[in-house]
């Protein structure tokens, strides 16, 4: 891998953006990090080569969130049915 680079990434509010990474490092506990001549720093898990990869990468996070978001509805109501069982045996 030849640095530095351009590479894209998702913004906060999911638009993509090209960066340019100056250097790689590798963290045993925090994973692979790209980071900017500014410091700042980008996991490698949420760094594309493309922007069609960065804007498909995007729409898995928005699908893998909203997986996650309907399993906790599902708990939330079979809770609510556990507490309102409770309620009328009392």
């Amino acid at each position: 891998m030849e640095l530095p680079r351009k590479v894209w990434v998702l913004t906060p509010s999911f638009k993509p953006k090209e960066i340019e990474v100056e250097t790689f490092k590798t963290s045993g506990i925090w994973g692979d990090w790209y980071h900017m001549a500014s410091g700042k720093g980008y996991r490698a898990r949420d760094v594309y080569e493309s922007k069609q990869d960065a804007i498909e990468g995007g729409f898995k996070k928005l699908e893998e969130r909203a997986q996650y978001l309907d399993k906790q509805l599902e708990q939330q109501a079979k809770r609510r049915d556990a507490l309102m069982k409770a309620k009328l045996s009392i």
